[in-house]
């Protein structure tokens, strides 16, 4: 979907860009721990945006069916492991403007290679499922699925993430 140098400026992008510290709302700050910066839909980042679009909407004919509207800012994380980054079982569904998340995505930007830990697991089926990490996948998964990164050990962990909303779920 993006070719090395792409994913090489999607971080150079988000390296650049205000970063703050990623937190879950209502919970201990230690539940978290990431660093992050926002890609909102400007004309710098439209070549980003449409890319993802094409991809969301086959994934959605294809596998989800959902009724999607919009894709919400895209989220840059850091998960360094200088200071444990990770983030605990969490949920991403919730109300958005202008509708209610459904669908998330993450698009993996670091190598695996250049980190330890970091594993993306859903926790949805019996058995938990360890998400591939190679650079450049891109995986999909319903926002309502129960899901965490565990501590990264050595390395910079980064990705892009997204949610695709739409209306409520009926």
């Amino acid at each position: 979907m993006f070719s090395p140098e792409e994913l090489d400026r999607i971080v150079a992008t988000g390296q650049a860009l205000s970063t703050e510290q990623g937190i879950a709302l209502g919970t201990d700050p230690d539940y978290r721990r990431s660093q992050i910066a926002w890609f909102n839909a400007v004309e710098e980042h439209a070549w980003i945006y449409n890319t993802l679009t094409w991809n969301v909407q086959t994934v959605n004919r294809d596998y989800f069916e959902y009724d999607l509207t919009h894709i919400e800012p895209l989220q840059f994380t850091e998960y360094d492991s200088s200071y444990q980054g990770h983030y605990d079982k969490h949920l991403d569904i919730g109300r958005s403007m202008g509708g209610s998340r459904k669908l998330s995505f993450i698009l993996q930007l670091s190598d695996p290679e250049e980190y330890e830990g970091g594993d993306v697991i859903l926790h949805y089926t019996s058995e938990p499922l360890v998400l591939p990490k190679e650079r450049g996948k891109l995986i999909f998964f319903p926002s309502w699925a129960l899901h965490d990164v565990t501590p990264v050990t050595q390395g910079i962990r980064r990705s892009l993430v997204g949610w695709v909303a739409g209306p409520k779920f009926r």
